[in-house]
């Protein structure tokens, strides 16, 4: 260019558009759309492709002349992408102001918080409109994982994931692209933030269904050694960016052809087109040769017949698709599994008929603003229909369970099982429906962080061991209860290929190492740790890398995995399945009597060298395995219950993949005792638990009740818990050793026994002293103080006759608990003991004069005192905040 800028520019009569962007694909976009009209200012690093009398150039480097153009910009694409584009903005708004230029601003809607503070600047300028704009699908320089995943789909019809399905995405075609462009720029639109990407889909994983319309045959592998990663949805985007600009939100969708059409173009864009030859594009049509159709009476008549037919077919299908969705969710809502699955089939096929008709016209009348009632019953049936086929072919997936999931069915049920909820979820935000809401059961909701890591578990990477560890709860230990049996089980590719049960005293009796147990045990039951006793650590990731380490050296295997287990699993089995007949013992088996069943025979038949208790259980799971082979729609019901299980710690998990554990422990299902991370200096961060062992060698714990009442004193710094314990047992007393977990540094003050205070001493813990010929009781009560897991435990052994209650309290310095300035919260933490019940809890929490207490647990207020009540059957947490009158 040989004039200067000025000049250039003055000579073309076109209006001037100026382009602010790097990217070539988006440079020759707008150069193809706008070049016959406008004239092109480009402000980029490097020069554009296309060079014309009518195309200018800045370089970044020289933004600032900007403001000093003499020619006026009548509109300006200014496209944000990286730090460096920050800088510039001051000159972008000093001419474009100047000029009162039309513009439109576009960020990154993947790095949108980067930005906020410049839409925040340009928010007061009515004629620059602010937008987000996502990932353009033609876009093969982009290094986007998405793009990515989107790329080797249609080349390779296979999708390599990382696990991370559930991240957000953002696409868009360059076509669309510029369709919004040009309606923001040269159209009238109320002032707000534009989202220039589809509504949907929104995340990887509903991306995928939607490339498996388009591509049938899709094979899906998943990456199961990849961190598994937590991202912000698009509702907390659209909250966050609300709360910081108060702008409205709005899609540009209903002017778009959208994902589906945009993909599918992607499809066949490697297919050479067919070149039109020139000539046609000169020749003249001859309109004497063309002949016309002629109008015929009866051509309306079948036209109005074909388009009768055409509603009642439609009508027909529709309304007997609608009553087997219906009657299918009503069959989920009551875990009817296998009518579910039933009545969904003959749904999908029904409403297979009416739905694409129902798609049109819901797309059609989207765009219509006084029909907008009609589009959201539309979409909420075309929505409900959707996830109800999907839920129905999850269930249906299981019906071959005993033959054995393949890997790619496997994943499929998954990403199903997350495009489920993930999708119902988003419908519920727009529109409330309890259909929807049946469907999206609550428990779903605590399995879709764990579905993730199941193909691991299910030994689909590789062959799986676990030690399987049967508590018996009714004598209870510190993570659950007495391990009276073990069991192997190897899984690989979904399928079980070992499973054996053995009396853990077989076991025990090959153990030729000493380990060295906890004083208790060693002093109240055998010198020696065995398998048996080896879940008296507190947290169960310890005690079952100690499990591990006996079975280990009993058998010789090395497990991958440990799961304990305690009864209340077979109770809540049984009442899935239906009772089970074991014919050796002519019994039948419900899970009211489960639990006495099981403890009556196997004390009954519990003598050395006795095989009775591997042969109960054994035949006994045989009968449920027999059960759900029958009806494998209880395993829908079975994986329900599951996280319930887990989170009331009727089963326990621990791991040897540390990114699988880390994830299990985030759930609370690995039983570990929580370390309290100080997140806030505004908060006391308070603990209380309560563990108990029994070591009476009973199983009294059948017949053992308890409360809990907890008092912490914030202008005192003291905290008193008190522990009632009732024993209903017409034959046995309960010798147990009691701990309580309190907050690190706590020192004891005193124990008061049903309201007696107890003269207390140091418990004996070396075994050299009470192994000794010479030892003699101390005629004061032993307690024991440790520092372990960040907290101290205070711990002591006590005996509950039969047919009595024994109330027994600690009280001692809690250094946490002070109330000043620097305070304005309270946490509590409540840790549930594993294999323990329902156990009624209440909290008191007094506070100074002067403040006043709030909080969404708050059971009752007194004069300085909140009182919390709670049963407890999980963790508890509870937060109190407290300002000054």
């Amino acid at each position: 260019m040989g004039k200067l800028l000025n000049e250039e520019v003055s000579e073309s009569k076109k209006p001037l558009i100026l382009i602010y962007t790097n990217n070539k694909i988006l440079q020759d976009l707008f150069f193809d759309e706008f070049s016959e009209k406008l004239s092109l200012l480009y402000v980029s690093d490097a020069s554009p492709s296309n060079d014309t009398p009518e195309t200018f150039h800045i370089k970044t480097s020289d933004i600032n002349l900007l403001p000093h153009l003499e020619e006026k910009i009548n509109y300006a694409i200014v496209i944000f992408n990286g730090d460096s584009s920050k800088s510039h903005v001051e000159y972008l708004v000093k001419k474009i102001t100047a000029d009162s230029s039309k513009a439109v601003f576009l960020f990154p809607a993947e790095h949108y918080k980067s930005y906020l503070d410049i839409a925040l600047q340009i928010k007061p300028e009515k004629n620059i409109i602010p937008a987000l704009y996502g990932n353009i699908l033609e876009d093969e320089s982009s290094d986007s994982p998405f793009l990515k995943i989107i790329r080797m789909a249609l080349a390779t019809e296979k999708i390599r994931l990382t696990g991370n399905d559930l991240q957000p995405v953002f696409p868009i075609s360059r076509s669309d692209l510029m369709i919004c462009i040009k309606q923001l720029l040269f159209s009238h639109k109320p002032h707000a933030l534009y989202y220039l990407f589809y509504k949907k889909p929104q995340t990887l994983l509903s991306a995928i269904h939607f490339l498996a319309q388009i591509e049938p045959e899709l094979e899906f592998e998943i990456n199961h050694e990849s961190v598994i990663e937590r991202f912000e949805e698009r509702s907390v985007m659209d909250q966050n960016i609300s709360d910081k600009l108060n702008l409205k939100i709005s899609y540009l969708d209903h002017h778009m052809k959208g994902f589906l059409y945009s993909v599918e173009s992607l499809k066949f864009k490697k297919v050479k087109a067919y070149e039109k030859p020139k000539s046609i594009s000169r020749k003249k049509l001859n309109f004497s040769t063309l002949k016309f159709l002629k109008f015929s009476p009866s051509l309306p008549l079948a036209l109005s017949l074909s388009l009768l037919a055409f509603v009642l077919i439609n009508l027909i299908f529709g309304i007997i698709g609608i009553i087997f969705l219906k009657s299918s969710i009503h069959a989920f809502e009551n875990n009817d599994f296998k009518s579910a699955k039933e009545k969904g089939i003959v749904a999908k096929n029904a409403l297979s008929v009416p739905i694409p008709t129902l798609r049109i016209i819901e797309s059609s009348i989207s765009q219509i603003p006084f029909l907008e009632g009609s589009y959201k019953t539309l979409s909420l049936v075309t929505s409900t229909a959707d996830l109800g086929a999907i839920a129905s072919e999850i269930i249906l997936k299981l019906d071959d369970v005993n033959k054995g999931i393949s890997k790619n069915d496997f994943e499929n049920i998954i990403m199903n099982t997350q495009y489920l909820y993930h999708s119902g979820e988003r419908t519920l935000l727009n529109q409330e429906n309890r259909a929807i809401s049946n469907l999206l059961k609550p428990e779903i909701s605590k399995s879709i962080s764990l579905i993730s890591v199941i193909p691991d578990l299910m030994g689909y990477t590789k062959k799986q061991e676990y030690l399987l560890l049967f508590m018996n709860n009714s004598e209870i230990r510190p993570t659950g209860g007495f391990i009276g049996s073990v069991g192997r089980l190897i899984v690989q590719n979904g399928k079980v290929s070992d499973f054996s049960i053995q009396d853990v005293y077989e076991l025990d009796g090959q153990l030729k190492k000493h380990v060295e147990p906890h004083y208790i045990i060693r002093r109240y039951l055998q010198p020696h740790l065995y398998l048996r006793d080896s879940n008296f650590d507190l947290d169960f990731q310890r005690s079952a890398s100690v499990s591990a380490m006996l079975y280990q050296l009993e058998s010789g295997n090395k497990p991958d995995g440990v799961v304990a287990v305690d009864f209340t699993l077979v109770e809540e089995i049984l009442k899935i399945t239906g009772p089970v007949n074991l014919s050796t013992y002519n019994e039948t088996i419900t899970s009211e009597n489960s639990m006495q069943f099981l403890q009556e025979t196997i004390e009954d038949g519990n003598f050395p060298g006795s095989t009775q208790k591997k042969e109960i259980l054994n035949e006994l799971f045989s009968a449920i395995t027999l059960k759900l082979e029958k009806n494998p729609e209880h395993l829908v019901s079975i994986g329900l219950k599951l996280p319930q299980l887990l989170e009331r710690k009727h089963i326990l998990l621990s791991y040897q993949n540390e990114n699988i554990q880390s994830l299990l422990s985030a759930l609370n299902f690995g039983g570990q005792i929580p370390s309290i991370q100080n997140s806030s200096d505004d908060t006391i961060y308070d603990t209380i638990g309560i563990n108990e062992a029994n070591i009476g060698v009973n199983k009294v714990n059948k017949n053992i009740s308890r409360s809990i009442y907890y008092e912490a004193d914030l202008s005192k710094r003291i905290s008193r818990t008190k522990v009632s314990i009732r024993n209903e047992s017409q034959k046995d007393k309960y010798t147990s050793y009691l701990r309580i977990i309190a907050p690190r540094n706590s020192v004891l003050r005193k124990i008061t026994i049903d309201g007696k205070e107890a003269e207390i001493t140091n418990a004996i813990t070396d075994y050299r002293i009470y192994e000794a010929d010479n030892f003699t009781l101390p005629n004061a009560l032993e307690v024991s103080t440790d520092n372990d897991y960040l907290k101290t435990i205070f711990g002591t052994v006590i005996n509950v006759d039969k047919n009595k209650i024994m109330n027994i309290e600690f009280e001692y310095t809690n250094p946490l608990l002070f109330l000043d300035d620097g305070k304005d919260a309270y946490s509590l933490a409540v840790i549930k003991q594993p294999g323990t019940y329902i156990t009624p809890s209440s909290f008191n929490i007094k506070y100074p004069e002067g403040y006043s207490a709030s909080g969404t647990d708050i059971a009752s207020y007194g004069e300085g005192v909140v009182k919390l009540e709670n049963n407890l059957n999980t963790d508890l947490n509870y937060e109190i905040k407290f300002a000054k009158e």
